[in-house]
């Protein structure tokens, strides 16, 4: 099978980091493309021919022969969870369908919690869920997203670095970070977290955490995605199992 080796430039958000490794893609015709992110762009150049991968990804050539990645429009949709008859807004970023809004489901197994136990906060924020309860939440035709699928959106939005501003919204927040664009759709607000069993709430408007469904190495814990008000980072971090986190579903 040919291999091609292209070079991935660092110019805008739109393009690979370059500390991501070297990715391999499948192009229609069955060609391999190795793509290495290791090179720096000073200037933009003309961008005048491009390829699409397999899953319909596209890359674009410029004039001085190096390469970007060009993000698909983000699609909005809807979804009903005929649990509670209740609509949610959806995105389509790349390849993955997600819940473009908290999950604002009570289950019967586990623990859920309103911020401060007030139903109010519901509407705006979700509910938040201990981890028994994150693995059942999700309605049909939806799961809890693996810390894979997470990482997968990352890369998608330019890496873990700057996909918090594409994925926050600028309203319901403390403060908005300069670079929050909600470029994604995918809709976050800062709806705070709860401590372990016991434990308080905390940090509304300020920061928000997610469950994924992957185990840490530690039997106690698991790994969530934590975005705060200040930065447009995307925290990797590991939870207690008893803490109350937000959700966010992954179409099957």
């Amino acid at each position: 099978m040919k291999k091609i080796v292209l070079l991935i430039g660092v110019f805008s958000v739109f393009f690979l980091q370059s500390s991501m490794a070297q990715k391999e893609l499948k192009l229609k015709d069955g060609t391999t493309v190795l793509l290495n992110p290791d090179s720096t762009w000073s200037y933009k150049p003309v961008y005048d021919q491009e390829i699409k991968t397999a899953t319909g990804e596209v890359y674009k050539i410029g004039s001085n022969g190096k390469w970007i990645f060009v993000p698909a429009a983000p699609i909005a949709g809807k979804m009903t969870d005929t649990r509670k008859t209740k609509s949610y807004k959806t995105v389509k970023i790349g390849t993955q369908t997600w819940m473009a809004e908290n999950l604002a489901f009570k289950t019967a197994k586990g623990k859920t919690w309103a911020f401060n136990d007030d139903e109010k906060n519901v509407a705006k924020y979700g509910y938040l869920y201990d981890y028994e309860a994150a693995l059942i939440a999700c309605p049909t035709g939806y799961r809890l997203p693996s810390e894979e699928d997470w990482n997968k959106l990352f890369d998608y939005l330019g890496g873990p670095q700057i996909a918090g501003g594409k994925m926050k919204v600028k309203d319901g927040w403390e403060e908005a970070n300069p670079n929050t664009s909600n470029w994604s759709g995918f809709s976050i607000v800062g709806a705070g977290f709860k401590h372990g069993e016991g434990g308080g709430f905390d940090n509304l408007t300020t920061s928000v955490a997610y469950w994924s469904s992957t185990p840490s190495s530690d039997p106690e814990k698991v790994v969530g995605f934590n975005f705060a008000f200040h930065t447009e980072l995307a925290f990797r971090n590991e939870y207690k199992k008893d803490m109350g986190l937000s959700i966010r579903c992954i179409k099957k």
